[in-house]
């Protein structure tokens, strides 16, 4: 078999019959298989799949094992050549899964491949710069940090003066360090030199740490913005509040930064990271007070802020 699919779905039984209807006319006479993954949702997920799409290989775990884990499940199940892992609130062209898959049977050194991306059928898809880039200390100090304001608006002047101007898109495929598992084609025989999936991680970083070890393991891998794929984002996540959302982010990115860099530069990021999170806090807490969307928008964020600080430093984990 060339190609199987793999879907982990938690609590989002429309997205999930969207996704499998276009995957259904986009591998319309393909040699593949499509597994999904039930992480024990209340939703009626699994009676949904059984009745709307019989051919699937539907797997319903009693409890939520977390997309790591489950997606190893898949992988372990299906018997392809490659492995498309896709996230239930993906929608493809009829073309995408063959541009995918064309690529990698064309560039051997390719462990894996991803598609550009949009956030709805009406917009096109894109890639922002930079993004799939492996985090750098810089990269931390700034997120969701006071600096990190202060450095978009110091861009945002730059821009508006044209001493920035945007960087021109790119039609062609461009080599990555990492790419998302919303819609992920991987080789096998690169993910067995990679090894598995880290179950360690809940949700968040899977990919980016997965392929760190398809890079370290000698493969490359690209994002193709030739190909596009709607993402709405946030099908299972939109379940949990932001700040649940911010503290498993979190967790994740700091098990990364803990398996792959030494222990004394993470303890540093640890403390830096942490003082200006609450510098960031006390700076938002006036706001905090405003009344409409920018009082709603910093209490949101000052609750972010919060439950983060404890995982930053490691005090205790995310809640599941």
């Amino acid at each position: 078999m060339e190609l199987s699919v793999i879907i982990v779905s938690w609590n989002c039984s429309e997205e999930l019959k969207l996704c499998l209807g276009s995957l259904r006319a986009a591998l319309a006479g393909m040699d593949a298989e499509t597994i999904v993954i039930d992480n024990a949702s209340s939703d009626g997920t699994p009676g949904m799949v059984r009745e709307l799409f019989p051919e699937v290989r539907l797997v319903a775990n009693r409890d939520n094992r977390g997309f790591a884990a489950a997606n190893n499940q898949g992988i372990g199940l299906g018997g392809g050549e490659y492995l498309l892992l896709l996230n239930p609130d993906a929608v493809l062209s009829a073309s995408a899964v063959e541009g995918l898959l064309g690529f990698m049977r064309s560039v051997p050194e390719a462990g894996a491949a991803g598609p550009a991306f949009s956030p709805s059928a009406g917009l096109p898809p894109r890639i922002r710069p930079g993004i799939y880039r492996f985090p750098r200390a810089k990269d931390e100090l700034l997120l969701d940090t006071f600096l990190g304001d202060l450095a978009s608006l110091l861009a945002g002047l730059a821009r508006r003066r044209g001493r920035a101007p945007a960087a021109e898109p790119s039609s062609g495929p461009v080599e990555t360090h990492w790419i998302s598992g919303a819609c992920m084609l991987v080789r096998r025989k690169a993910a067995e030199a990679a090894g598995p999936l880290d179950e360690r991680f809940f949700l968040y970083m899977e990919e980016l740490e997965w392929c760190y070890r398809l890079r370290l393991a000698g493969w490359k891998v690209f994002v193709l913005p030739g190909v596009g794929v709607v993402h709405t984002g946030g099908a299972s996540s939109s379940k949990l509040s932001g700040a649940h959302i911010s503290a498993l982010f979190y967790e994740s990115r700091y098990k990364y930064f803990a398996k792959h860099w030494p222990r004394g530069a993470v303890l540093l990021l640890r403390a830096a990271k942490a003082g200006l999170m609450a510098v960031t806090l006390l700076l938002t807490l006036p706001a905090c007070l405003l009344p409409g969307a920018a009082g709603t928008g910093a209490r949101s964020r000052a609750a972010g802020t919060a439950a983060v600080l404890p995982v930053v430093l490691g005090l205790r984990p995310a809640r599941r």
